[in-house]
C-alpha cells in the first residue's frame, strides 16, 4: 500500500472537503484548489513523490487515448516495409510495426509512458481518499507529477486512469493487439 501524505493543519477543512467529495460526488468543492496547489508546489510533497521510495511506488502506463507515438502511421509502416502505394497493410502488420515503434520508445524519457502514482490522505476520524498523479517526464525539468483528482479508493482511481485513456502495462509485450491498433494512425 502507498504510504499517506501528512497534509498541513491550515489546509485541514481542503483536505476534509476533499475527502468527502471524493465519497460523496457532487460538485467539486472551490476549496479543493487549496489543496491541489499545495501538493503540485510544496517542496515536501515534491520531495516524497521524487524520493528512491516513491520511484519503486508506481505503475507505468502507455497513454493510449493521445495519440502521441508519431512514428506509428501508415506512411512510416509503408516506407519501413517498401509498400508500394497499392499494396494493402494488414492489422497484422499494423500490430508488429506499432509494437516495434513502442518498443524504441519504452523509457520514462518518452511522451506516450508515464508513471502513475497515488498517495493518500486522511481525515482525523481516519477517513481517507487518494490522491491519483501522473508522473511525466519533462526534457530538462525531469519527471513532473501532475495532479489527477481525488479518489474514494483504487477502483475508482483505476475507472478514472481507463476513462483517461491510460493503459497500465510493464512492458512492451503486455500491450494488448487492440490497444496496438488504436495507436496506430491510419492517417499518417
Amino acid at each position: 500500500m502507498t504510504k499517506e501524505l501528512s497534509v498541513p493543519e491550515h489546509l485541514w477543512p481542503a483536505r476534509d472537503a476533499a475527502i468527502d467529495f471524493a465519497h460523496n460526488g457532487g460538485g467539486a468543492p472551490e476549496i479543493l484548489d487549496q489543496l491541489e496547489s499545495w501538493f503540485s508546489e510544496d517542496l515536501k510533497v515534491w520531495e516524497d513523490l521524487h524520493s528512491d521510495e516513491a520511484a519503486m511506488q508506481f505503475d507505468p502506463a502507455i497513454r493510449v487515448a493521445k495519440g502521441i507515438l508519431y512514428r506509428a502511421c501508415e506512411s512510416e509502416l509503408r516506407e519501413e516495409l517498401e509498400l508500394e502505394e497499392g499494396v494493402p497493410v494488414s492489422d497484422a502488420m499494423r500490430i508488429e510495426f506499432t509494437r516495434n515503434v513502442l518498443s524504441e520508445e519504452w523509457s520514462l524519457e518518452s511522451e506516450f509512458l508515464v508513471g502513475i502514482g497515488q498517495r493518500w490522505i486522511a481525515k482525523g476520524d481516519g477517513t481517507r481518499c487518494l490522491i491519483g498523479y501522473i508522473e511525466e517526464f519533462q526534457g530538462q525539468a525531469g519527471i513532473h507529477c501532475a495532479w489527477e483528482g481525488v479518489f474514494a479508493d483504487e477502483d475508482a482511481w483505476a475507472a478514472h486512469l481507463v476513462q483517461e485513456g491510460y493503459l497500465k502495462v510493464a512492458e512492451v509485450d503486455d500491450v494488448p493487439e487492440q490497444a496496438l491498433l488504436k495507436i496506430f494512425d491510419n492517417d499518417g
